[in-house]
């Protein structure tokens, strides 16, 4: 009995320990996972950057379909408003191995939180200049916010 005892509070005392180091955030896996943003193809997602002074998500796409794509929505969640691709224009046109300017999403949860992770989902809806359905692709972005 009193080797049960003995063991039982030093199990105990790990789990506290355990549980204290969690709930702080130690051992939070999205501490130590790389930057990274995907989307499926025949869309690719090249530089992208949150920043907690703006607010903003800017992510530059590229499309390798071989086709022309007419991108016509792109929208980022949670919380976030996709309002311009650095052309002036609504949306764009990309021919095929192609950059868009950079995209940008206002998101409300990022002002003042430098330093954490942001993880989101990007949709991409195209129609391919030669068609007339509309498809879409979609990935995830996990940054740091600076």
């Amino acid at each position: 009995m009193e080797f049960l005892m003995t063991y039982g509070w030093a199990i105990l005392v790990v789990l506290a320990a355990i549980g204290a180091l969690a709930y702080f955030g130690v051992l939070s896996p999205d501490r130590f996972l790389p930057d990274k943003c995907t989307i499926s193809p025949p869309i690719s997602c090249l530089e992208y950057k949150a920043s907690s002074v703006s607010g903003n998500i800017t992510f530059n796409l590229q499309q390798d379909s071989g086709n022309q794509l007419n991108i016509t929505s792109v929208n980022v969640t949670p919380g976030c408003n996709v309002f311009n691709n650095g052309s002036g224009s609504s949306w764009t046109v990309i021919n095929n191995n192609e950059k868009t300017g950079p995209f940008t999403a206002s998101c409300s949860g990022l002002t003042g939180k430098s330093g954490q992770k942001f993880k989101g989902t990007i949709a991409v809806t195209y129609i391919p200049t030669d068609g007339v359905i509309a498809r879409s692709v979609s990935g995830t972005i996990q940054t740091k916010i600076e």
